[in-house]
């Protein structure tokens, strides 16, 4: 409904067509090449081979889908999530957003209507977007680094052993200042012998204790956009997203230029970045419908340390997808670089680095 000049319309429609159908030829030519270079496992059958094949084809050729793809969701929500989630929807700039809202609103008040009687729009969200929108950004001279660690504790071991300390200590005196202290006037060797089963020695399945969470860390990240829909799919944490765009480049998969590939998936980025352009101007959400996953997006994230470690045991792991796995070690060394003690002890892959991934599976990031 955004854009409604037919001119406007027809280049929406035509060039999310021509990704999609760039995406379904890109596949058997991806297939094809990895089929050349990479090895069969031992007693691997030929279905599995082709599965394997495929799967490393769809991983790569996914940067060419744009926003648009249509995909299923399954929610499980109670009554006051539901209403707040509603509320947000019908306030939200696009119509496709308010309609799905404003459905879900239909279905669900049909066996609670009491409870989402205040679900409407909120006139102080779009306040908020008023108030600061307008205001001038300060430009920096340098860079932006592609992740940067923003925020931590200092004293996350002492903050970490006291909160625990606090929880366990017998004595019906105890305050979070005394233990605090206590685990202070103790040595690092001390502090060590505590940490480590706290952190490290437990079963794979087993959940650490709930005090890992006074622990935070806040951080920033550029990945492309196919990598930022797999994170924002853990909600124990806080994230704020820019908006989706072509203006902070694009990556290109490894295997896409050694299959090729790469001047037509230039040309296909190249053609979106001068489509998305030419449709901002109208509405700059619904222009970023034709943008593909392989361009970068900017976000903000801020985390605890029982989630860190959730994140980072689940998400180095070489089954994760390449992408999620270079944020996830990245995250481990930088915490682990201003806080030793913790991050040594984090769960976390270990067959590859950072600059691994970066080397094996990218030959552009930006």
């Amino acid at each position: 409904d955004e854009f409604k000049d037919s001119t406007l319309r027809e280049r929406y429609l035509t060039f999310n067509q021509a990704l999609f159908n760039g995406y379904a030829q890109f596949i058997p030519r991806v297939v094809r090449f990895a089929a050349e270079s990479t090895a069969r496992l031992a007693e691997e059958s030929d279905t599995a081979f082709e599965r394997r094949l495929r799967s490393k084809a769809i991983d790569v050729c996914r940067y060419l889908l744009p926003a648009s793809s249509l995909a299923n969701v399954g929610i499980t929500i109670n009554a006051r999530s539901l209403e707040h989630a509603i509320s947000k929807m019908l306030s939200h700039s696009l119509s496709e957003v308010r309609a799905i809202g404003s459905e879900i609103k239909t279905a669900a008040s049909a066996s609670i209507p009491t409870l989402l009687k205040y679900a409407e729009p909120l006139p102080y969200l779009d306040a908020m977007e008023a108030q600061f929108s307008p205001i001038s950004p300060l430009i920096l001279g340098e860079a932006v680094p592609w992740f940067k660690l923003l925020h931590y504790d200092t004293d996350a071991v002492d903050h970490l052993l006291a909160g625990v300390y606090y929880r366990y200590n017998p004595d019906p005196h105890t305050s979070y200042e005394s233990s605090l202290l206590t685990v202070q006037q103790m040595s690092p060797a001390q502090k060590e012998v505590l940490l480590r089963p706290l952190l490290n020695d437990r079963e794979r399945h087993t959940i650490p204790l709930r005090e890992l969470e006074h622990i935070t860390f806040q951080f920033e990240a550029t990945l492309d956009q196919g990598a930022y829909y797999e994170i924002k799919r853990h909600r124990m944490l806080t994230l704020t997203p820019r908006p989706l765009t072509t203006h902070l480049g694009y990556a290109v998969p490894r295997l896409i230029s050694d299959a090729g590939l790469g001047n037509e998936y230039a040309e296909f980025m190249n053609q979106a970045e001068q489509v998305y352009s030419d449709l901002e101007e109208t509405s700059p959400e619904a222009a970023s419908y034709v943008v593909p996953n392989g361009f970068n997006r900017r976000f903000l994230i801020t985390l605890n340390l029982r989630s860190a470690m959730h994140f980072i045991a689940l998400r180095s792991e070489l089954n994760a997808h390449f992408g999620v796995r270079r944020l996830a070690l990245k995250l481990a060394d930088e915490i682990e670089s201003v806080i030793p003690g913790i991050c040594s002890l984090l769960p976390r892959c270990l067959e590859e680095s950072v600059e691994s991934i970066e080397d094996q599976y990218f030959s552009k990031l930006e």
